[in-house]
């Protein structure tokens, strides 16, 4: 038996609105007095074990918040009971003079997206804040597209927007700083389902088992009429069945 102690600090996602169940080897009440989920994240960030982490809210399991931290990445399931949240996992070094498992240039993709989370940048790549919302169906400042054209433009990469071919394709395994293209894909699995009516574009910060944690912009909300337009971070699962449409990954070139 390996014993699991204390490790690193991790860093994580925060995914409003999103329940993540199974997976879970530790839970706990949250003391009133402890105000939000950050206790619930911090814990999972310091426990080398921890692979995500599920606050609900009080309430719903009893009069107290709870926290639950999982040693797996189960997958998204939407619900105002909860906010969650995996750990980003964080390029590995190989054996050749210390280059990461992403190219360079995906890596500075990969950091200026990073850097506009919460932000709202526009097809020329101008960031305002805060990022005024539009009815469902409208296009204006604050696309998918204008994310990675913005990211891709700011280290000289080549891409045709109008095409939606954001560099060279290619197949799994996949990097962080990639670029995940979607047409009219449904996804669905177990608990859970993700789509997009057109298409959506968005920069991929990590990959856990086919999962995909990225980084996008002009995203659906639950139970809300208008779209979120910043730049937020969330999960496409690959492993889930591809019911209609299709995905394309590329990797920046020059």
């Amino acid at each position: 038996m390996i014993p699991i102690g204390p490790a690193a600090a991790n860093e994580t996602t925060t995914e409003s609105g999103i329940d993540r169940p199974g997976g879970d080897y530790k839970n706990f009440d949250l003391e009133p007095s402890i105000g939000g989920f950050g206790p619930c994240k911090s814990a999972c960030e310091s426990d080398g074990r921890c692979k995500a982490w599920t606050f609900v809210k009080s309430g719903v399991q009893g009069p107290k918040a709870r926290c639950w931290l999982k040693d797996s990445r189960p997958n998204q399931v939407h619900s105002n009971c909860c906010v969650s949240g995996t750990v980003i996992e964080k390029p590995i070094k190989s054996s050749h003079g210390g280059a990461t498992a992403s190219s360079s240039l995906g890596s500075q993709v990969l950091a200026y997206a990073v850097a506009q989370l919460g932000k709202c940048v526009d097809g020329n790549g101008k960031v305002r804040q805060p990022c005024p919302p539009l009815p469902m169906g409208q296009v204006g400042d604050g696309e998918c597209t204008h994310l990675v054209q913005a990211a891709l433009a700011s280290v000289g990469a080549r891409f045709t927007s109008g095409s939606y071919v954001w560099g060279t394709k290619v197949d799994a395994p996949y990097h962080p700083g990639d670029v995940i293209q979607l047409f009219n894909a449904k996804l669905v699995g177990p608990n859970g389902w993700w789509e997009t009516s057109s298409q959506h574009s968005a920069i991929i910060e990590s990959v856990s088992g086919g999962v995909l944690n990225v980084i996008e912009q002009n995203t659906w909300v639950d139970n809300s009429k208008t779209n979120r337009r910043y730049v937020t971070r969330g999960t496409i699962n690959l492993n889930w069945k591809l019911e209609r449409g299709s995905y394309i990954v590329y990797r920046a070139t020059k």
